[in-house]
């Protein structure tokens, strides 16, 4: 079974579709209570609970499957993905080996409804999700954004992947 770690998840877009491919979504990243309480409803997301994360061999058993998955951590105790809420805490290193990295990382740095403050605005969080790739080492990394993105910052994230060895494809939807 292929994995998958969704950033930034909102309501799981992303997972739904990843599922739809045959991916099984081991972990979420989202600050919003309402969004978490979607995750949770749809794919029976657990609280991670950082200071607990229990290991169990990489082994761990999930809605999805249970199999050997490198370094993933041992899933909650209702058996669903790990949800984390603050991606300034989410451990990528506990990800390690996962096959796929989502992300909708926050467009107001960029969008036209807002100011364009870009990389000086705090809620820019490229730098959070490219540590978490860092960390994680995913096979595939999948982010979406604003189209202002594209004049502000695609280039730059694109040097950060790069530099990691990652060949890089954008597409304009």
């Amino acid at each position: 079974m292929r994995t998958h770690l969704d950033l930034f998840s909102g309501i799981g877009g992303f997972a739904v579709a990843a599922q739809a491919c045959g991916y099984c979504t081991v972990g979420f990243c989202e600050k919003e209570p309402y969004a978490q309480q979607i995750l949770k409803e749809r794919f029976g997301a657990v609280l991670a609970d950082t200071e607990k994360l229990q290991r169990n061999g990489g082994e761990h058993h999930t809605v999805c499957n249970s199999e050997k998955r490198g370094q993933i951590p041992e899933l909650g105790n209702g058996g669903g993905p790990r949800l984390h809420s603050d991606i300034f805490t989410l451990n990528g290193a506990d990800y390690a080996g996962v096959d796929l990295l989502t992300g909708g990382f926050p467009c107001q740095p960029f969008s036209v409804a807002g100011k364009q403050r870009g990389s000086a605005d705090d809620r820019h969080l490229w730098p959070e999700m490219l540590r978490v790739i860092k960390e994680c080492r995913p096979r595939w990394i999948i982010g979406e954004n604003v189209a202002g993105f594209i004049k502000m910052e695609l280039d730059n994230s694109i040097s950060d992947l790069e530099a990691l060895n990652y060949t890089v494809r954008a597409f304009v939807i």
